[in-house]
C-alpha cells in the first residue's frame, strides 16, 4: 500500500576492533535482531555473499536493540547488525559509551545482495550521522512498507490512506524520514 521510510542495514563495531570488512567475521560473535527481522535476514545474506553462514560464527545473539548494545558495551559481541533508520538511537547509545565504526559494503557485494533481493538499494550513511563516524559509509537498505491484503474493501484502504496523509506531520515527528 505504501513505502513509508528508508531503512539502513548497519554493521557497527567498536573503533579498536580488528573487523574492517564482513570478510573478517568468521569465528566472531554477532549481535543481530531477533529471528525473522530484516536485520537478521540481511546479516545472513551479507555473510552469504562473503562465503560464510551463521554456522561459521563463534556465536550469534538474536536480541533486541538494547540487549545488542549491552552485549557490545560489555565486550560480549564483536559486531552489531540492525536494520533500522538513521540515526538509530541504539547506535547513538553505543557511541555515547564506546568509540564506534561502521563497516562499509563495496559495490560488488551490494550488487550481489541486489541479486538476492531486487528491492535492496544502495544506501549511504552520511558522515556525522554518529559521533566519531567522519566518513560516508556505503551499504544496503530498503523501505519500510505498509502491506495490506488485496481483499480489503476499497473504502477501508481509502480511509487508511487518508489517515496516513492527514497525520503525516505526527508520523514525521517519530520517524523524520517520513517527511519525504
Amino acid at each position: 500500500m505504501a513505502n513509508l521510510y528508508a531503512q539502513y542495514f548497519q554493521m557497527v563495531v567498536v573503533d579498536n576492533s580488528p573487523i574492517k570488512s564482513p570478510a573478517d567475521l568468521k569465528g566472531k560473535i554477532i549481535a543481530t535482531t531477533p529471528k525473522g527481522h530484516t536485520g537478521t535476514i540481511l546479516t545472513e545474506q551479507v555473510l552469504e555473499v562473503y562465503g560464510f553462514s551463521f554456522k561459521d560464527m563463534a556465536k550469534v545473539h538474536f536480541v533486541g536493540y538494547s540487549d545488542a548494545v549491552a552485549l557490545m558495551k560489555d565486550g560480549h559481541a564483536d559486531i552489531y547488525t540492525p536494520g533500522t533508520t538513521i540515526p538509530a538511537s541504539s547506535i547513538i547509545d553505543l557511541a555515547a559509551d564506546r568509540k564506534i565504526r561502521l563497516i562499509p559494503l563495496p559495490d560488488d557485494k551490494i550488487k550481489a545482495l541486489q541479486k538476492i533481493n531486487g528491492g535492496y538499494l544502495k544506501r549511504v550513511i552520511p558522515k556525522g550521522t554518529y559521533p566519531g563516524v567522519n566518513v560516508d559509509v556505503p551499504g544496503i537498505g530498503y523501505f519500510a512498507h505498509l502491506v495490506v491484503s488485496a481483499k480489503l474493501p476499497e473504502d477501508l484502504v481509502y480511509k487508511i490512506t487518508k489517515t496516513l496523509v492527514r497525520n503525516l506531520p505526527q508520523f514525521a515527528n517519530v520517524v523524520k524520514d517520513m517527511k519525504a
